[in-house]
Formats: structure tokens, sequence, C-alpha cells
């Protein structure tokens, strides 16, 4: 930073600085004494710049580009403040989303819990199965064992595209998937409403339904597809759009990724990869949509 000269009164300098701003040039006004004003600026890059536009000021003061200079100034300390205000506003909106803990967690995530609650108790659930597989065969995406057919689904029984989801085998699966589904669920249900959540939930149970059925057999079940397009959901809203009211934490995306690969390695034996991988494409898709477009 250098002096480039004097100016004589507090409202000159102060017009001149303005300008001097006005024309991206960054400066400092400084009091030498109850008449004079030092003129500071900051780049030496600017310096010659600046002493040319002192020195017309000095032959010139009444020019109306040097009123304009602090018209400028003026408008943009305006829009810096509105800016200022607007986010303030929104930072403390999100405050109050965030902090707001729902005394209820929405009839449609007590619906799906207490259907595949319902489910468990139907199939007459063990530790690692069912003891009546007939019981529950209606809800399999199909009961043909030669591949992906979808014969059922041809004759009319569209149910079997979603079904699935309900199905649970043992009570760590069940206690897991209900897990998830409880804590993204609710924050969904709540921030984002019944119809998001709804049409969210149909489509990633579905979509994630059909990527397993199209790599592997119809024996296969479970809410983690669904809970894969919750998570990718939550996560691409509370990356590109902070004041949506979501919220995860950097451990919890490393989770669900970590857990996501273990299983693709079949660390944890058969498992519906597949419907997770659907499931998670679905969600951060319709997320990162949402975030960036959509808001």
């Amino acid at each position: 930073m250098r002096k480039i000269g004097r100016i004589d009164g507090k409202r000159e300098a102060k017009l001149f600085g303005d300008y001097l701003t006005s024309e991206k040039i960054e400066n400092r006004i400084d009091p030498v004494d109850e008449d004079q004003w030092s003129v500071w600026v900051f780049r030496d890059d600017q310096l010659d710049e600046a002493r040319q536009l002192l020195e017309e000021y000095r032959a010139n003061g009444k020019d109306s580009k040097f009123s304009r200079g602090q018209e400028k100034v003026s408008a943009l300390i305006a829009q810096q403040k509105e800016a200022e205000r607007r986010v303030a506003k929104m930072q403390k909106e999100t405050l109050a989303k965030m902090e707001s803990k729902p005394s209820h967690f929405g009839w449609m995530t007590g619906l799906v819990l207490f259907l595949c609650l319902g489910v468990a108790i139907w199939g007459g659930m063990t530790f690692d199965g069912f003891s009546d597989m007939e019981a529950i065969a209606p809800l399999l995406i199909s009961e043909n064992a030669s591949g992906p057919t979808f014969v059922e689904v041809s004759q009319g029984q569209v149910w079997r595209l979603i079904s699935p989801v309900f199905i649970h085998f043992g009570y760590l699966h069940l206690g897991f998937n209900l897990m998830v589904f409880f804590y993204f669920g609710r924050m969904i249900e709540t921030r984002g409403g019944l119809l998001l959540f709804v049409s969210l939930f149909l489509v990633s149970g579905v979509l994630s339904n059909v990527a397993q059925y199209m790599v592997s057999h119809a024996l296969f079940g479970g809410l983690s597809g669904v809970d894969y397009a919750l998570f990718g959901y939550v996560w691409m809203k509370s990356r590109f759009d902070p004041f949506s009211g979501y919220f995860l934490s950097d451990q919890n995306v490393v989770f669900f990724m970590v857990w996501l690969v273990i299983c693709f390695f079949g660390l944890m034996g058969d498992v519906a990869n597949f419907a997770h991988l659907g499931g998670l494409i679905t969600g951060v898709v319709w997320g990162f949509l949402a975030a960036r477009f959509f808001r």
C-alpha cells in the first residue's frame, strides 16, 4: 500500500475515494489534519492509474463522473447489505428447520414399518429366514425360478414390483433396515412432504427390485434399496442445498459407502447388491436434481 497524494476537505476526499472504489481500485483515505486527507492505494500495479485520476480530480473535481462513482458505491453497499440480509434470513430458517424435531414420524414412515413387521409375523420369521415361505411367496417379485421373466407382473400382479421391500430374512436384516428407514424416512417426510416421500419410496423400491431381479434370482427382499435411495437423496440435498434443512455427517456418508463396497465383495454373504446400487443411483440423481434445479 502506497500514498499517492493529499486532498483538501473530508467530503472531497471521501468523494474521490468512492470514485476509486467504483473503478475497482482498492484504497484508503486517512486524515492528516482537520483540512487534509491522504489517499492510499493498495496495489502497486494501480498506482499510475490512481495518480492520473487524482490529477483529473484536482483539475475538475465537479465533473459528474466523480459523483457517479459515489452513487455506484452506495448502490454496491446497498446490494451487499441486502445479500447479507437474505443470507441471514436463510440461515435462521435453516437453523429453525434443523432444530425442529418432529414429535411424530409421519404416517407413511409408520405404515411401512408396520407392514414390514406384519410380513415378518405372517411368515413366521426366524433368525435366518421364514418358517412359512408359502405365506410370503405372493410378495416375491416372481415365483418362477428360471430367471427374470416377470410372468406374474405381466399377468397383472403389479404389486410384486414393490412388495419385496417388505420382506426381510432374519431379525438382524429387519432391525437394521427399519432403523435406517426410520432415520431417513422421518427426515424426508417431515421436511420434504408426503408426496415427495411416497414418490421416492415407490420409484426407488421398484427400480432397486428390478435391478436386483435382472442380475439374480427372485428370492430377495428388504428395504435396503429404498434405504440407499433415501440416503442418496439426503446426501445430495445436504451437499448442494445447505439451506434445505437436511443434514448428513461425513461419517455417515463414509459408513454407507464402505458398507456398499463390503457387500459387493461378498464379505456379508448373499446380499442384494444391485438393489443397493440401484437405490443409491436413484436417490443421488433425484437429490442432485432437486438441490440444483428444483429447490
